[in-house]
């Protein structure tokens, strides 16, 4: 997300952790789901189902308690909870640093063949509400931002490098991309990150909606923090000296609307066997 990771993320035992969570997914796999993820994206049809995170998990500790908090998004400005639907919630007033994250508790693998599924409500476009992952060294290990929502539209940006040059939907990156099918509207989606022969593919409701070419994804075996927020223009920084510029209310910038995120799950997908 432009502008909100501009520190440097250390993570000591690395290798260790990437190694006890490939042994982990392997060893969650719920073969009773495995056929009938709906929608189910054809780049799915042969990727073995490995785990599902349900809402009671996705609004607890420790996702609700980042070790690695994301940008200028404080950790627990307030709470995801379990709504009355049975689904995570994030929930913000639109008012500048008024963010609410959930980030998982270490980074999860994005070589060739995983793909990372949400099934996500979004109230409005006003808000800075996103699904996104990005590396430990930001922004040299990369960041997809498969859901990136404010000034009444989504966006999906890649960054990369260590000038955090960017490309995506939006006219303002160094390089657009043009998406293969319709954007989505707020409401319910199924969102899919799918990694795979250095390129990053996003997919909307079965869809693909986008992919980042290969020449710029030559990072994506490095592992990610799978993050979902709501909220946050951001007040004055450091980093962003003109003060909360993020979020825009009837196109005023600076004014977010109240709103939330609903999560009702989130899935990986591991490579197929070869």
């Amino acid at each position: 997300m432009q502008g909100r990771r501009m520190r440097r993320h250390v993570i000591v035992a690395l290798l260790t952790t990437l190694t006890a969570t490939m042994a982990g997914l392997a060893g969650t796999t719920q073969a009773a789901r495995a056929a009938t993820p709906v929608p189910y994206p054809p780049a799915l049809a042969n990727h073995p189902f490995a785990k599902e995170w349900d809402p009671s998990e996705l609004a607890t500790s420790p996702w609700s308690t980042p070790s690695n908090a994301p940008g200028n998004c404080a950790v627990n400005s307030s709470l995801p909870y379990i709504n009355s639907s049975g689904y995570a919630e994030l929930d913000t007033t639109g008012n500048a640093g008024d963010c609410e994250s959930i980030e998982s508790p270490h980074t999860y693998p994005t070589a060739d063949g995983y793909v990372y599924e949400a099934d996500i409500y979004f109230s409005t476009w006003e808000n800075w509400s996103s699904f996104w992952m990005y590396g430990n060294d930001w922004p040299q290990d990369g960041e997809i931002d498969a859901v990136e929502a404010n000034l009444d539209n989504n966006y999906v940006t890649w960054h990369y490098g260590t000038g955090n040059s960017t490309i995506g939907t939006g006219s303002w990156n160094d390089q657009v991309v043009t998406p293969t099918s319709a954007n989505i509207s707020p409401g319910w989606h199924i969102i899919d990150i799918a990694f795979g022969g250095n390129r990053i593919q996003v997919f909307y409701d079965g869809q693909p909606y986008v992919t980042i070419p290969e020449t710029l994804t030559a990072t994506t075996d490095d592992p990610m923090w799978i993050t979902f927020s709501d909220g946050s223009c951001d007040a004055q920084t450091s980093s962003n000296p003109s003060g909360p510029n993020e979020c825009a209310k009837n196109g005023t910038l600076g004014v977010g609307v109240p709103g939330n995120i609903q999560i009702k799950w989130l899935r990986a997908f591991l490579p197929p066997a070869s």
